[in-house]
């Protein structure tokens, strides 16, 4: 069952040319999603969309672009040239996740008892190919609450930032607490470029540190009975 409200204005202007040999489409126009709010059977429901896209034949563009669903806000703009053939972009999408509310929408998580926030500021350029897409931006837990029973005794709680850029992909301090145990990770990756190439070109380089209060192996992770006083942890 889907239900939905609000306003949506589309307006386009459509030409073909049969002068040639081949006949050949041109057009503009402009669709327009305002105050549109829907719901979907088992889905959260969607508060707020609006959106304006313009279109050529060759380049599709959007702005004022937000959906707002509970406390989640995403919002988008940027261009995609060449939409039809072999796109290539230039958008950024930013906005605030309520990992709870995600956790609550979808099937299978809610049992994980997910919960905190997720802030995000992203951009991206280029052709879509994994060796070629340029992507610029931050990532930021706060306040990250997950349980995974299965392999740890105690619900994990997390905080740290992600930065990437076309050079690196840098993690500045994760936080993680888990019972009695704590420890934080830094690392940064450089020229991860190189592992999206099918080609052998230059390596990659990893560098990053581990840093702790306490480790309790055995109040951390769930061990099978096996390897009990054998030293080895071993998640299920």
């Amino acid at each position: 069952d889907v239900t939905a409200s609000g306003t949506a204005r589309l307006a386009l202007d459509l030409s073909v040319d049969l002068a040639g040999p081949k006949p050949k489409a041109s057009w503009t126009g402009e669709c327009t999603v305002r105050d549109v709010s829907a719901a979907v059977k088992g889905f959260k429901r969607i508060d707020s969309l609006r959106s304006t896209v313009t279109m050529t034949e060759n380049v599709l563009s959007f702005r004022d672009t937000e959906v707002r669903i509970g406390g989640s806000r995403a919002a988008g703009e940027g261009t995609v040239a060449g939409y039809l053939g072999k796109p290539v972009v230039a958008v950024r999408a930013h906005g605030s996740v309520s990992l709870d509310e995600a956790a609550q929408a979808i099937p299978g998580l809610a049992k994980s008892g997910a919960a905190g926030g997720l802030d995000f500021d992203i951009t991206a350029k280029g052709p879509v190919r994994p060796d070629s897409l340029l992507l610029d931006g931050r990532a930021e837990l706060r306040k990250f609450r997950v349980n995974v029973p299965k392999v740890l005794h105690h619900p994990a709680e997390m905080t740290g930032a992600l930065r990437i850029t076309p050079r690196a992909v840098e993690l500045s301090t994760l936080a993680v607490r888990t019972g009695k145990s704590d420890f934080a990770l830094t690392g940064r990756l450089a020229d991860y470029r190189n592992l999206l190439t099918a080609e052998r070109g230059a390596p990659a380089r990893l560098t990053g540190s581990l840093t702790s209060g306490h480790i309790d192996i055995g109040d951390m992770f769930v061990i099978d009975p096996a390897f009990r006083g054998q030293g080895v942890a071993r998640p299920l």
